[in-house]
């Protein structure tokens, strides 16, 4: 924020992950002010945009947005699951849309391959 800075931020957990896992607990645990989609899309970009011009300077191909929104939905989801098990803090509001967005998108599946086949067809690898 403008007047108080960043002061901390913990990364509870470490591992090999895609970056927008760390977006995701980023902004589902520490930025409280965002109100949907629209500002998450935003900020996303910014950060997008930022990512291209790093990963270009070292000839490198950037993810589409898509792709990086994609991601970090799903990581949103997972942080989501992980909350199920008695952690849940931060913008809940925010962690719990995605994972209703996704819930309710596959709802009405009977079977994991029906799930699965349905996942893949909404998030292409």
């Amino acid at each position: 924020d403008e007047t108080e800075g960043v002061s901390f931020y913990d990364f509870q957990w470490f591992g090999k992950a895609p970056a927008s896992k760390d977006l995701a607990y980023f902004f589902g645990v520490a930025a409280h002010g965002l109100s949907g989609e629209e500002t998450e899309r935003e900020l996303l970009k910014f950060y997008h945009e930022e990512l291209c011009k790093l990963l270009e300077a070292k000839s490198i191909s950037p993810p589409n947005f898509e792709y990086l929104w994609n991601s970090y939905h799903l990581a949103l989801c997972d942080l989501g699951r992980w909350m199920v098990g008695g952690f849940s803090f931060g913008n809940t509001r925010l962690i719990f849309g995605h994972v209703k967005a996704l819930t309710t998108a596959l709802a009405g599946l009977d079977s994991e391959e029906a799930c699965q086949e349905k996942i893949f067809k909404l998030y292409p690898p």
